[in-house]
């Protein structure tokens, strides 16, 4: 019975929303807006950093319609139970949930692995700074000691990025290894890939067009241009490559 009421109430809402012109023409606008982004983001030639910033233009534009109906409404009687309000709470869901999820993969996750985390060993962080400084990173990344005997390493945070290698793969890899490993990160640091595999998971799963048409974006391409700058930088893949093998043996 409720559901029924609810229902009805929210095709009524929806009916009498696209009732006003100025309504229509706005909706029609965001969406022909949150479209035309989408496309101009599949742009690789674009620099990767203004391609994750159009992501979020593009969901943006695409939920803007959501607020504008549900500013459109409201209760004589501000009230729980009333059904406004509940369908206020619906519309409004959807960008809340996007909003939490950004900042949950952006401040909460990289907190929580630092929280958890030691500074990695003096010469770790003097490899980066001084490879930062080649790469012309405004600032070099921190590196931490993640607790993990698993091999792994990682990279989280776009405004202030870190580097996490597990305890595992310290125990594991030579000195040159692990200089091949965040030679790889770095890479990862200076193209923004965290954000952006971030940003495109985000869009795939909240983008209908996204569903719809492929996203110019490879996690493979990705790991391979940051292959080739470690190894360029060492003048060989020997290193990395024995950093793999090892890494898998152990896992």
């Amino acid at each position: 019975m409720f559901e029924d009421l609810m229902l009805g109430h929210l095709v009524d809402v929806v009916a009498g929303f696209f009732a006003s012109p100025l309504n229509v023409t706005l909706s029609l606008a965001s969406l022909a807006i949150a479209l035309l982004l989408f496309f101009k983001l599949n742009d690789k030639a674009m620099p990767q950093k203004q391609r994750i910033s159009l992501v979020y233009l593009h969901l943006a534009f695409l939920f803007a319609p959501l607020v504008f109906l549900a500013l459109s409404i409201s209760c004589q009687v501000a009230s729980i139970a009333c059904a406004v309000t509940i369908t206020q709470m619906l519309l409004y869901s959807l960008p809340l949930i996007i909003i939490g999820t950004i900042v949950a993969g952006f401040i909460l996750l990289p907190r929580y692995y630092k929280s958890s985390s030691l500074k990695a060993p003096e010469s770790l962080s003097k490899f980066v700074k001084k490879e930062s400084k080649r790469l012309k990173l405004k600032k070099a990344p921190e590196v931490f000691s993640a607790d993990s005997g698993k091999p792994s390493a990682f990279t989280l945070g776009f405004f202030n990025p870190r580097i996490f290698v597990s305890v595992g793969m310290q125990e594991v890899l030579s000195k040159k290894e692990i200089e091949a490993v965040l030679l790889h990160e770095l890479s990862h640091v200076k193209n923004a890939s965290s954000w952006f595999k971030f940003s495109s998971t985000l869009l795939k799963a909240f983008s209908p067009f996204a569903a719809l048409r492929g996203f110019g974006f490879s996690v493979d391409a990705e790991e391979h241009k940051a292959d080739s700058y470690a190894a360029r930088r060492q003048g060989t893949r020997r290193h990395l490559n024995s950093a793999k093998k090892k890494a898998a043996i152990s896992c």
